[in-house]
């Protein structure tokens, strides 16, 4: 076995090191969006302010917790309309989605967040470098003949 292949396998062993880390933590990111339980509450919220003049975008809004109101300032993808279907200025009520176990987790959407479809990503990225690592072992092993 030449010094050549033996560094050719340690970058393969690189390889499918660094793509089983990058998997890991993707797993980890789609198991923390995963918690239980997973459907949030429908809320109705008051907008107290609206930036749209400087990006991103953000909303301040007032919404109802079991003993008062919190306020909360969220970064808007879209801007969030009401239900007439206009941009939401101050003063206008607007549904936000809250976490029944933990009030301060207030979303503008139902929807999932960024994190899962960086989870995915990081999880495919990381197969990919398995892969690429995978090859890598076999190339060296045939050249190692």
């Amino acid at each position: 076995m030449t010094m050549g292949v033996l560094a050719f396998g340690l970058f393969a062993v690189g390889f499918i090191a660094t793509g089983a880390a990058v998997a890991v933590v993707g797993a980890v990111m789609l198991r923390r969006n995963a918690r239980l339980p997973t459907s949030r509450v429908p809320v109705e919220a008051v907008v107290v302010h609206r930036t749209s003049h400087v990006r991103p975008s953000s909303v301040t809004f007032d919404y109802p917790v079991p003993g008062g109101w919190l306020r909360a300032r969220r970064v808007e993808g879209l801007p969030v309309t009401n239900g007439q279907g206009r941009v939401a200025q101050q003063g206008d009520r607007i549904t936000v989605w809250v976490d029944p176990r933990d009030p301060a987790a207030v979303r503008l959407s139902s929807g999932a967040s960024a994190s899962s479809m960086g989870g995915v990503l990081l999880i495919l990225m990381g197969l990919l470098l398995v892969g690429a690592g995978l090859w890598f072992v076999t190339v060296s092993l045939v050249l190692g003949r």
